[in-house]
């Protein structure tokens, strides 16, 4: 599912210059992607062994925003529940790690924030922000 929400981010981006197949397939793509979407809010992707669900849903809520940067209206509230999981995902008090913890406020690479498998980095953090 990531590597469809980043397709969908670039269609996303090209915007008027898309012809009407690349519009089609980026509805599409968006449409894949919301039902995708985990009643918690975080794309899934069962079929991965790591899901990299910080990925997913960071560029699928990209892709669902319209040029001005606003939620598509057919998609609002599935971008609201994207914003509101990786908001929960950031490493923070409420996971156990305390604010000098190097990894604390970044985002986890691999969907666990068991100290052992908690891996955070910059590029995580750029996409979820």
């Amino acid at each position: 599912m990531a590597v469809s929400a980043l397709v969908a981010y670039a269609l996303q981006r090209a915007g008027p210059q898309l012809d009407e197949a690349g519009r089609s397939t980026l509805e599409q793509v968006r449409d894949q992607l919301v039902r995708a979407q985990g009643p918690e809010g975080g794309i899934r992707d069962p079929a991965r062994r790591r899901e990299h669900r910080v990925y997913a849903t960071s560029l699928a809520l990209q892709a669902l925003l319209n040029d001005e940067g606003e939620p598509l209206e057919r998609h609002a509230a599935a971008v609201a529940r994207m914003k509101d999981w990786l908001v929960a995902q950031q490493v923070q008090e409420s996971q156990g790690y305390d604010p000098i913890d190097r990894r604390y406020g970044g985002w986890s690479y691999h969907d666990s924030f068991a100290n052992s498998g908690l891996r955070t980095d910059v590029s995580t953090a750029r996409y979820a922000l």
